[in-house]
């Protein structure tokens, strides 16, 4: 999981840096504050890691929605950011042994002639190989100034460079095979002009796939979707042909929940947000984790409506889509319901505990409060909260509802405030002593921030 960020340059993220710890994270301030700008960061970075420089730059809303504003018509030229992580793996093909990797993947994207030419004028990926032993299963709290790997690229000079640091001693360091490749494909890349231009609109981590290892470490950080579920997408028909996993809208249940339904033991090892290439490097589920986690969300789903008996997809092949419904009790027996005749706090209460239930790692969740009610706020904070455990992933949300805030700890709080727009963040810096006061007045969470306490806790 992603672990820390410094950004320059991002709309109002400049000199921006925050950790992140393992389970919830929770934004919370003022709006205008820049909570959706710290979000929409990791959407840009998960398009940046799939896409073309200037696709993805599209996608996130133009130049205008991603380089900093300094004046009416001045933007700032560049963005760059560093992102720090770690994550487990135990592949052999990549590692002797299992063991975790922390890695450091750095970047700057640059404009010129009027932002008509936006480029990568540098990128860097720094590996280290630990045992998780050496670091008390705490990878976000690892330093180390040495590094197993590193490879970068610079336009500065248009050459490619690459360190790769071998020691035969450590049954966690990199495979000789990996990095003889690696140096190979490195060094074909500097030889070709064509090739080594690739590096000025790509992200290296795509680029580079002779390299296993980036696979895992492009699994972290190109999963930043932000889920804001509309009632209305979810009442639309899909396809028959839709590809599984929830989308930014909530849309895409229909399409999930038939693809955990309809083969088991296939989808046990096929992740929704993967493209097939990806696909071979992660561990699979049990033969039946996919039904064990459709039976959760049924189970879920009675929380909503004790009237609820079970939760399908109707498969119409004739007219080539998808229908979600709902069986209900009745006063003289069951009874079925469309998506297009319930409730919009239900709808939104299926897709979002699809979303939470069948993503690996990192996801964003903006103001969830909406069209639910309070007792259901509580049950996403407890769902969030058990599943990023679980998965040893973290989670952002940001927030108004002091039923939500209630629901949290002081050490899941980040504040975030904006001074001459320019954002800043920050953790509480007592959070055991705030929860303990919590606990002996008996106000919550939420009465706190409401009265302004937490600006100075």
């Amino acid at each position: 999981m992603i672990h820390s960020v410094q950004i320059d340059g991002f709309r109002s993220l400049d000199g921006f840096s925050l950790n992140f710890s393992p389970g919830l994270n929770i934004l919370v301030g003022p709006n205008g504050s820049g909570k959706t700008n710290v979000i929409e960061f990791f959407q840009l970075v998960s398009q940046l890691s799939r896409k073309n420089i200037k696709d993805a730059i599209s996608l996130a809303g133009g130049v205008g929605s991603v380089f900093r504003k300094l004046s009416q018509s001045e933007y700032k030229k560049s963005v760059s950011a560093t992102i720090r992580g770690a994550t487990y793996s135990n592949h052999k093909y990549i590692l002797k042994k299992s063991g975790t990797i922390v890695y450091e993947f750095s970047f700057e994207i640059s404009a010129a002639n009027g932002f008509e030419e936006i480029e990568y004028v540098y990128q860097e990926v720094k590996i280290k190989f630990i045992s998780p032993k050496n670091i008390a299963n705490k990878p976000y709290e690892f330093t180390d100034p040495s590094w197993d790997l590193e490879f970068k690229f610079s336009n500065y000079d248009q050459n490619l460079k690459i360190g790769v640091t071998e020691n035969e001693h450590s049954p966690y360091t990199i495979h000789l095979r990996e990095a003889s490749l690696l140096k190979a494909a490195m060094d074909n890349y500097a030889l070709q002009e064509k090739e080594l231009r690739r590096f000025s609109s790509y992200c290296i981590l795509s680029i580079i796939d002779e390299a296993p290892i980036n696979w895992i470490i492009r699994g972290d950080i190109d999963r930043g979707e932000i889920i804001n579920i509309d009632p209305r997408q979810l009442r639309k028909s899909e396809d028959i042909g839709a590809r599984p996993g929830i989308q930014s809208d909530g849309s895409g249940l229909a399409a999930t929940l038939n693809y955990l339904q309809r083969d088991d033991h296939r989808a046990s090892s096929v992740p929704f947000y993967f493209d097939a290439s990806d696909i071979r490097i992660l561990p699979n589920r049990p033969d039946d984790g996919w039904k064990a986690t459709l039976n959760q969300i049924k189970g879920l789903a009675t929380l909503v409506n004790n009237q609820i008996e079970d939760v399908f997809v109707e498969t119409e092949h004739f007219e080539n889509y998808l229908r979600l419904k709902l069986r209900l009790k009745g006063e003289l027996g069951n009874f079925d319901l469309p998506a297009s005749a319930l409730s919009d706090g239900t709808l939104k209460w299926l897709s979002l505990v699809t979303a939470i239930l069948t993503h690996r790692s990192m996801f964003a969740i903006e103001e969830p409060e909406n069209f639910l009610h309070p007792h259901m706020q509580k049950e996403v904070i407890k769902l969030m909260r058990e599943t990023t455990k679980e998965k040893k992933s973290f989670a952002l949300m940001s927030t108004h509802s002091e039923t939500i805030l209630n629901a949290s700890i002081a050490s899941e709080i980040i504040v975030v405030k904006a001074t001459d727009s320019i954002t800043s963040a920050r953790r509480i810096s007592d959070p055991k002593f705030l929860d303990k006061e919590i606990k002996a007045t008996g106000f919550g969470m939420g009465s706190y921030y409401i009265a302004g306490d937490l600006n100075d806790a």
